[in-house]
């Protein structure tokens, strides 16, 4: 199978998080999948979520999706959050409430229109947790992790 990533900022983000012991990419297709993933190998260890944004900026979808991570992971047990996370995920909520119509509206959405990829914008609201992979950075590579389905 063949996976497709698109980002403004995140290959820049997972550049800089690549010494993490576990490195895996979302995005609000997959956000669900990455949070089980998580959940199922979680230690005592910290969990930090990095919202890539845009330019050195604030980015509300990235931070709707740690929101969505946090959320499928409070759904599983009883996390002890940060102020940061308590807050993305209530965004989170409010915006899938609202079926993410806003992120229509943020900088970054704006940007995508500007460069002709309005197209990009949409396919993430469509494809919303309907992708059941996890991609996870492996050295320098990106990989599937085997015990994920391959099928979009």
């Amino acid at each position: 199978s063949t996976a497709i990533i698109c980002s403004t900022n995140g290959t820049k983000a997972i550049k800089k998080a690549q010494r993490a012991n576990v490195l895996f990419i979302s995005s609000l297709v997959n956000g669900h999948m990455v949070a089980n993933k998580i959940h199922n190998l979680q230690d005592s260890s910290s969990i930090l979520l990095i919202c890539s944004g845009n330019d050195n900026r604030f980015s509300i979808e990235d931070f709707v999706g740690a929101g969505q991570i946090v959320n499928h992971l409070m759904s599983k047990d009883q996390y002890e959050l940060s102020d940061s996370a308590k807050l993305a995920q209530k965004t989170y909520q409010y915006y899938l409430n609202t079926n993410f119509k806003d992120l229509l509206t943020s900088e970054t959405a704006h940007l995508l229109y500007s460069l002709g990829f309005e197209k990009s914008v949409h396919y993430v609201l469509d494809h919303f947790e309907k992708v059941n992979i996890v991609p996870r950075l492996d050295g320098e590579k990106i990989i599937i992790d085997s015990s994920s389905p391959e099928k979009f």
